[in-house]
């Protein structure tokens, strides 16, 4: 569990959320024999969220998923991406590639009790990495199923739903009522995976139903919040882009916000519901638009008079994500799209990187800057961070690494929601140990 103060205050109500949602997704699941629920974004370590809505405990959706499992039997079917693997894509803020932290995750939902035996490795074209890592999961005594790439997906829909498209995949045996599909990141093919669990239940005489908890955007705050905006930020190497649903507002006369691929996809979940759900189904009654798909309940736990706070420090995270997909731009790790989209982002809504005080403080000393319990260390030289952080603590030490064992743990939660900032480059084990620490790093290159 980690909670990230902004300035020290916080906008999110834990508790109230956990209540909310477990109870939403237990009235979905009421309506199915079984209901596959689609976990958007990131299930575990979710920092992106944790940082944008100060209060939000990193690993909220297992306490949800908990509270759930009290009232419906529940396994898990991740879902991973063999070109994410293969390309060893890094994963955001935890300076992990992606098969790493696919592996720690199925490792945390192990060690949290939750029944799991089936994986999928979807995109599979044979790449030698995923193959690895399907070998490294079978000796841990999981099913693995391979999935590929349909020709025409989404909108080839006689093939899609043929034995030319979802017929021909493996059937995912699963015994519980809710099937959570999570992955260890967006465009992993969770919802093409819970499409064809529906389609192959079908074929078999089930009446199976689909849903989906996603934090961002969130659907019922503006278009333009910048706690919404922060995900296309943090979406910047995808492309992602948020969006008003035309479905719903067709539905309904109201505006809810939803991003490209739900509602590129729908068209394809409606024609599905249409072809292979009894007239009975619920999903045929009820599921007009992508966000009647969802069951969100994040705007609803924001709390109250703390959404201007919500707001600042989303526009905070946008600037970190600026810094930090230039900094795996300096790593040529991406190009320069990610950065550039960002940049576009803070200039239209008007968000400058002075307001990200530690990059000026940082400027100004030629070195680094961190911001910690309402005091602000600078330093110069090589590793200044490293040295700002012996500032702060009054531990002198080699490494990073190495004043973080001197730390007592008592000590450590000061340093949760701390802004630093380096003109020098922080390596990679270096930004995790400060995430670790809950201090929000970035850093760049000046001369």
């Amino acid at each position: 569990m980690v909670v990230l103060p902004f300035e020290g205050k916080l906008c999110f109500d834990n508790k109230r959320y956990i209540q909310l949602e477990s109870s939403a997704l237990s009235e979905r699941a009421r309506h199915f024999h079984k209901l596959y629920l689609e976990f958007g974004g990131k299930l575990i370590r979710d920092y992106h969220a944790a940082r944008v809505l100060p209060g939000y405990d990193t690993d909220v959706k297992l306490d949800v998923l908990k509270s759930l499992r009290k009232r419906h039997s529940l396994e898990f079917l991740p879902v991973i991406n063999a070109r994410y693997v293969e390309n060893d894509k890094p994963t955001g803020s935890l300076s992990l590639s992606y098969a790493d932290f696919a592996e720690e995750m199925l490792a945390d939902l192990k060690k949290a009790g939750f029944a799991m035996n089936t994986v999928v490795i979807s995109f599979f074209e044979g790449q030698k990495k995923a193959k690895a890592l399907a070998a490294r999961l079978r000796r841990e005594r999981y099913g693995v199923y391979y999935t590929y790439t349909i020709k025409g997906y989404p909108r080839a829909f006689g093939r899609i739903l043929s034995t030319k498209g979802f017929g021909k995949r493996p059937y995912l045996k699963t015994k519980s009522d809710i099937v959570v599909i999570t992955a260890p990141g967006p465009n992993s093919g969770k919802m093409a995976t819970a499409l064809m669990a529906i389609y192959q239940d079908y074929l078999r005489g089930k009446d199976s139903g689909y849903a989906k908890l996603e934090t961002f955007p969130v659907w019922n705050l503006p278009l333009n919040s910048a706690v919404n905006v922060a995900y296309e930020a943090a979406t910047a190497d995808i492309g992602d882009y948020n969006a008003y649903d035309p479905f719903y507002e067709k539905t309904y006369g109201k505006k809810a916000v939803n991003y490209n691929r739900d509602i590129r996809a729908f068209p394809l979940l409606r024609r599905l519901i249409e072809k292979i759900v009894s007239k009975r189904n619920y999903m045929r009654a009820h599921y007009f638009s992508p966000t009647d798909m969802g069951v969100n309940m994040v705007g609803c736990s924001i709390l109250p008079h703390k959404g201007k706070l919500c707001e600042k420090a989303a526009r905070a995270e946008i600037i970190r994500r600026y810094f930090r997909y230039k900094a795996m731009y300096y790593r040529h790790e991406l190009d320069s799209k990610p950065y550039r989209r960002v940049l576009g982002l803070m200039r239209r809504h008007k968000i400058r990187i002075s307001e990200r005080t530690v990059v000026i403080e940082a400027r100004k000393a030629r070195g680094a800057a961190l911001e910690t319990g309402g005091k602000v260390y600078v330093a110069r030289g090589p590793k200044a961070y490293l040295l700002t952080l012996e500032k702060a603590t009054g531990i002198v030490a080699p490494s990073l690494r190495a004043l973080v064992k001197k730390l007592p743990k008592k000590d450590r939660r000061r340093f949760l929601g701390s802004e630093l900032h380096s003109l020098g480059e922080i390596s990679e084990e270096d930004e995790r140990l400060l995430l670790e620490l809950g201090i929000n790093a970035t850093w760049e290159l000046r001369r």
